[in-house]
């Protein structure tokens, strides 16, 4: 595919056809529109199929050599919609990074926050089995105390003959 140059300086899709060195458009490659063919060429919202079309269709005129004003009117609104296209894209591609970011970081922020919390039930885990061996020991303690209660209240309350002597 051959590559046409453009001036220095000059921005996207050329519309109009690339000036010459003398800074004139080539024979034939001009294309005068009337006002009511200027506003539908000026409304570029997006693909149009029909647009495509004709440029398929032109594309393959231009094949067989015969270029017209048609082919090249039907390659630049192609053009222009691929640009547009290409926008899009652009937009819908930063969106999406913008989104990956913050959900990134919510994602990053939520971690955390389960990391936090993995680590405060590890230690309440750590607290409750403290606090349930203080208490068994407390009980286990207590329970003994009773039994020896229950016996002296046993031996006391036998007949005085019948108490066991301890000296």
């Amino acid at each position: 595919m051959a590559v046409r140059a453009v001036p220095p300086g000059t921005i996207g899709v050329p519309l109009n056809s690339v000036p010459q060195r003398n800074g004139t458009a080539p024979a034939g490659t001009r294309l005068e529109l009337a006002p009511g063919q200027r506003e539908a060429f000026l409304e570029v919202v997006g693909r149009s199929e029909r647009r495509l079309a004709e440029a398929l269709h032109a594309s393959d005129v231009a094949v067989s050599g015969d270029i017209t004003e048609e082919t090249i009117h039907a390659l630049r609104l192609l053009a222009i919609d691929n640009l547009v296209d290409i926008v899009q894209l652009r937009e819908s591609l930063e969106a999406r990074e913008t989104q990956l970011g913050t959900l990134i970081d919510e994602m990053q922020m939520w971690r955390a926050r389960a990391i936090e919390e993995a680590a405060a039930r590890r230690v309440e885990a750590k607290e409750f089995t403290r606090r349930d061996r203080e208490l068994v020991s407390v009980l286990h303690r207590q329970i003994t105390e009773n039994y020896h209660l229950l016996e002296e209240l046993e031996e006391l309350r036998k007949p005085w003959w019948r108490r066991r002597r301890t000296a």
